[in-house]
């Protein structure tokens, strides 16, 4: 079965997700991985002017939400996935997938959409059990933003509520761990496997061509 078509494009934030090959662990402690995870994304980083809105690293998977100014969606993934997957491999002596199947990315081109994509992105710790409340959870951008330890990521982080005017950090917070309802929740993970039909401008001729995310 082909692929479904990669939309690049430098209109709309992306939520990006992969994980492990079959559901595993990254076979080396959390700790190392996020190092492993926070140096090649600020490879791809650098090399290809993505910006970095939120990042969260569980224990098979991860989620980035990303804007492309260079709708380069597609270099910037494949550079940080070979670096991560050869770190790994190299460190844990392995020769087998590290990743799954490729990255699954979503085109998030409403205000509403971009929101929940970002508290459920951050919500991934606490869904999971491991901690309370999303600020507790060390591999995560939020964890470094709240308490003041950005400096500790190599790569720069423009998170759209954190730090900026007119938002308190406890207001931030409070809405980010209020959580979902079911059917939010159920809707923010179908919107990584379905399609969904976007009308965007060529840039030359503006008229409107319609795609399919992936």
């Amino acid at each position: 079965m082909p692929r479904k078509p990669l939309i690049k494009t430098n209109e709309y934030p992306y939520h990006i997700t992969s994980r492990s090959n079959n559901r595993e662990w990254f076979y080396l402690p959390l700790d190392e991985v996020w190092k492993i995870a926070l140096d090649t994304i600020n490879t791809a980083q650098t090399e290809n002017g993505v910006i970095i809105h939120c990042f969260i690293l569980m224990n098979n998977h991860y989620h980035l939400l990303i804007s492309t100014p260079n709708s380069n969606i597609d270099k910037f993934q494949w550079r940080f996935a070979s670096l991560f997957v050869r770190q790994i491999q190299k460190r844990t002596n392995r020769i087998n997938h590290v990743l799954g199947c490729r990255y699954k990315s979503c085109i998030i081109d409403n205000k509403n959409y971009f929101h929940q994509v970002y508290k459920y992105i951050y919500l991934n710790s606490v869904r999971a059990n491991i901690v309370k409340t999303a600020e507790e959870y060390k591999y995560s951008s939020l964890y470094y933003l709240i308490h003041k330890k950005e400096n500790l990521i190599p790569f720069k982080v423009i998170d759209p509520f954190i730090g900026q005017d007119g938002y308190s950090s406890d207001e931030i917070l409070y809405w980010i761990n209020e959580g979902f309802t079911i059917e939010q929740s159920t809707s923010l993970k179908n919107g990584l496997n379905l399609q969904k039909t976007l009308e965007l401008k060529d840039r030359n001729s503006r008229k409107i061509i319609k795609f399919s995310s992936p």
